[in-house]
């Protein structure tokens, strides 16, 4: 008689899809996160995730984050990566699609096991709560990447490798927006060539005010509006790493949240001689600012006298 091998319970991964919203808020670059509170998740809920959820038997993914994200956030998706080139057919009686994510993420041990596909989207609406997340908000790419080297276990830990891919492609940006002595023909022009030599653009940053500090321009964004003038610096991308180094240095910026900052480096949109929009690392004044300081015009000259509050003795 032959000996049958005892019969074995397969288990099989969950598919799930979640949501990589992004949007634009005040000229900033931004991501939706929102904090986790699922029924029976235990430890897990209070970590940063992004809208998620699994996929229905016979569902479209693409159904199923438009489902996952209205249940979740009260936002409408308007556009999913890849929906528009995915590939529909039947044959022998099935119906299939295939199509392109941003990403695919696997679990190979903790939890139940998941295999998620994480699509970039946008969306319509203001998020809200709800029975399964609280505190839905857009947060700057710059703060966001600031968490995640700081408390990476902060985020549910499937949704990482997708925030941290998508950081990393949009924070290398080639550009840099200067306002006022690295201008062409000003006295640090030379200071951002000294890595490597960019393309100056004329170009202009919204929703900003300049404020004289003595010897330089400081920048801050007011809610008022404004426009302050400047160049767009483009540089080869391979050099980024050491051009910003050295414009930190000048800048007195040692990363993000450090108090000690003169300058915070941010992430915005800025608006050429075209209209068209590129966005751009800039650096935003971090102290407060002497009195009748603003700039009227936005537009820094080097020959500018300073304000009667720092020539009599003031600081900046």
């Amino acid at each position: 008689m032959i000996e049958l091998p005892a019969p074995t319970t397969e288990s099989f991964a969950v598919p799930c899809a979640a949501a990589l919203i992004v949007r634009t808020v005040g000229g900033v670059p931004c991501l939706l996160l929102q904090t986790r509170c699922k029924p029976g998740a235990g430890r897990e809920n209070g970590l940063l995730e992004l809208p998620a959820g699994k996929v229905r038997e016979y569902e479209s993914v693409f159904d199923t984050l438009r489902r996952e994200v209205a249940e979740e956030t009260g936002l409408t998706l308007t556009q999913i990566g890849g929906e528009a080139a995915c590939w529909t057919g039947a044959s022998l009686g099935y119906g299939v699609q295939t199509f392109q994510p941003y990403c695919v993420t696997q679990n190979l041990s903790g939890g139940y096991s998941i295999l998620l596909t994480t699509f970039l989207c946008e969306a319509a609406g203001e998020p809200q709560g709800s029975g399964e997340s609280h505190s839905p908000r857009w947060v700057p790419l710059t703060e966001l990447q600031g968490l995640l080297d700081a408390r990476p276990e902060t985020f549910y830990p499937l949704h990482l490798g997708a925030l941290r891919q998508y950081l990393a492609a949009q924070l290398a940006t080639p550009h840099v927006f200067v306002y006022g002595t690295l201008k062409p023909g000003h006295r640090n022009a030379a200071w951002p060539a000294a890595v490597a030599q960019p393309q100056a653009q004329p170009a202009t940053l919204g929703g900003a005010a300049l404020h004289h500090l003595g010897a330089y321009p400081g920048l801050v964004f007011a809610e008022t509006g404004g426009e302050v003038q400047g160049y767009l610096y483009t540089y080869p991308s391979a050099q980024m790493d050491a051009v910003l180094a050295r414009l930190d240095e000048l800048e007195g910026y040692r990363g993000p949240g450090d108090a000690a900052n003169l300058y915070h480096r941010e992430l915005r949109e800025v608006t050429l001689a075209d209209g068209s929009v590129c966005t751009a690392w800039v650096y935003v004044y971090a102290q407060p600012l002497p009195e009748h300081s603003l700039l009227a015009g936005g537009e820094w000259q080097d020959d500018l006298p300073a304000p009667a509050s720092l020539s009599q003795g003031g600081t900046p």
